[in-house]
């Protein structure tokens, strides 16, 4: 082997472990908790991901219940969730 390709490899290993260290202090010191504001960069990566995920047909849609919060509609889901869900998701009550 030559000593430039040693030297290379060495180079390369070394830049990898630097990486990797600094991707774990990231992730250590609180850059992957989900309860923290995003970036504006990463909030803007998401948004445009999910706009892509939304075929254009779906985005025309209109919302089929009433405009209105409290619709005979809405407060019939509500009593529904109430009798059918409730036990089993009694903390979100």
């Amino acid at each position: 082997m030559s000593k430039r390709l040693i030297r290379n490899a060495a180079i390369f290993f070394l830049l990898l472990g630097m990486f990797a260290a600094a991707v774990y202090f990231y992730i250590t010191s609180g850059g992957m908790i989900a309860r923290q504001k995003p970036s504006a960069w990463e909030a803007r990566i998401a948004q445009l991901l999910v706009n892509l995920s939304i075929p254009q047909r779906e985005k025309m849609r209109s919302n089929p219940l009433a405009t209105d919060a409290v619709s005979a509609q809405v407060s019939a889901g509500h009593e529904l969730y109430r009798q059918k869900c409730s036990i089993s998701n009694i903390a979100s009550i």
